[in-house]
């Protein structure tokens, strides 16, 4: 294998400047008073700066650095919010497990983590669920306020990247006695589709329900637009894949009662 003079000086790190280089495509200078200066691969792919190839291995990324306060951290949920920031929502059972939510900035060389922010305020969030808006810079959480017999609750939100600031709208009900988790889809014109199992008054006659709703990330409560269904009998494990902006597949659990109580 054949190496430049700038890149056998990188091996060796005999130059203390990184004028002196020009690393290869997916590298970048890093000027160090222990080691001088040398290329590196961007986060994502490994070699030695010249020549960088998709890493072999996926790179882990801490969310939180150790710490006195620490969370304990439960029904965790990623998605992308737009091109370069992803979210993350998560139960923080030393916290009596309020919801919080985490904006991560995906840089040319790793991640950048924000701080994270509550989005349930002073109530409980089990199962949370997160999904950015096709308008690019607000997003929506749906989760339930208690692990059994808790009420659906969807909240929307708008974040500035410049200013690292986030704004919460006020929190709607959009369903009663869930003890089952949510899925949530987005869909043109800050709308959102909430995917969940209802119940009646009385908790009998369960069922498949999808619920859509305009999300507004001004302030105001997000609006239930209609529901439909989509099963008949309880339905559990709800996972939904986008297929365009405007389409998507369910997958589900479903266990149908027969006529005489008994369930299939």
């Amino acid at each position: 294998m054949m190496f430049s003079i700038r890149e056998a000086l990188g091996e060796v790190g005999v130059t203390t400047t990184c004028s002196h280089f020009t690393c290869g495509q997916r590298g970048h200078c890093v000027e160090s008073a222990l080691h001088g200066a040398h290329c590196e691969c961007e986060a994502g792919y490994e070699g030695n700066g010249f020549l960088c190839n998709p890493a072999s291995e996926l790179a882990l990324n801490p969310i939180f650095t150790a710490s006195k306060q620490e969370p304990w951290v439960a029904d965790l949920h990623v998605s992308i919010l737009d091109g370069d920031r992803v979210g993350v929502v998560y139960r923080d059972m030393a916290q009596r497990n309020c919801g919080y939510l985490l904006l991560v900035e995906v840089q040319q060389f790793g991640m950048r983590w924000g701080r994270p922010w509550s989005f349930s305020r002073d109530s409980a969030a089990f199962g949370p669920v997160l999904a950015g808006l096709q308008d690019g810079t607000g997003f929506a959480i749906a989760f339930r306020d208690h692990q059994q017999h808790g009420a659906g609750i969807l909240v929307g939100g708008s974040y500035r990247q410049a200013r690292s600031m986030l704004k919460l709208a006020a929190r709607m009900k959009f369903a009663r006695r869930q003890s089952q988790g949510a899925a949530l889809v987005q869909l043109p014109g800050s709308h959102v589709v909430l995917l969940f199992e209802e119940r009646s008054l009385h908790g009998d006659n369960p069922r498949g329900a999808a619920a859509l709703a305009k999300v507004y990330p001004n302030g105001k409560p997000a609006e239930i637009l209609g529901t439909y269904h989509f099963a008949e009998g309880a339905v559990s494990e709800l996972s939904a894949l986008m297929l365009s902006p405007t389409s998507f597949a369910l997958g589900f659990r479903n266990e149908e009662q027969k006529d005489d109580g008994q369930h299939a």
